[in-house]
């Protein structure tokens, strides 16, 4: 992901790349050295175990901060809010341009149909590390906020798949499948890129909505 943000910064002439850290990276800057370098915002699809350190770095340079890593330990989830009380924070496990549709679907069908049985089907890349996904777990609290009990959440890790999610609604005399297929990681990069121009103007806080209408 790192590459095809990289990549789309670029070759896009509204953005400029201040610099790119990476601890496997051979070119790539550490986090000391990033510390001279101008910026106004912080990308991060590292690993969620980078956070203390990407925190720590966007906190002394006051930086606004986009976190696009999932499976977050409890300590890491901590540390976030922690630092949101003094730099925006936008917590989101997936910027592709079609969740905020898709999460509000979601949340009408929800809504729409109370009594139905639901259940989530997910497919990632094989050796994607946290299963269920980011992505997953947010659309089942996206339907259990709805007053209905948490979906059950299936699994599979395929091959190359970058990012299946199917949503299934079951009345008894009819089905709803929502399904929501990223075909390349470019989506991810395009979608995250607007979201930190938008995270520009944001006051201190953390944001965790896939609209960016939710402020904790």
């Amino acid at each position: 992901m790192g590459r095809v943000v990289s990549g789309l910064l670029q070759s896009n002439p509204s953005y400029s790349l201040a610099c790119g850290v990476d601890i496997c990276g051979d070119k790539a800057l550490s986090l000391e050295q990033a510390m001279a370098v101008d910026a106004d915002v912080i990308l991060d699809f590292s690993h969620h175990s980078a956070v203390p350190d990407i925190l720590d770095f966007a906190l002394k340079r006051k930086l606004p901060l986009l976190i696009a890593t999932t499976g977050h330990t409890e300590e890491e989830y901590a540390l976030i809010e922690k630092g949101a009380a003094h730099i925006p924070i936008w917590l989101c496990a997936n910027f592709s341009p079609a969740m905020g549709w898709l999460s509000q679907t979601v949340k009408d069908a929800a809504a729409q149909f109370p009594l139905a049985d639901v259940e989530i089907l997910e497919a990632h890349r094989k050796g994607k590390a946290d299963a269920p996904g980011g992505t997953a777990k947010v659309l089942s609290h996206i339907i259990s906020s709805a007053g209905k009990k948490s979906p059950a959440i299936h699994s599979m890790r395929l091959g190359h798949t970058v990012g299946t999610h199917s949503i299934i609604f079951d009345t008894g005399e009819e089905q709803i499948i929502v399904t929501h297929i990223v075909h390349r990681r470019e989506a991810f990069a395009k979608g995250a890129l607007e979201a930190a121009k938008i995270l520009l103007s944001k006051p201190i806080g953390l944001y965790t909505d896939f609209l960016l209408k939710e402020r904790i």
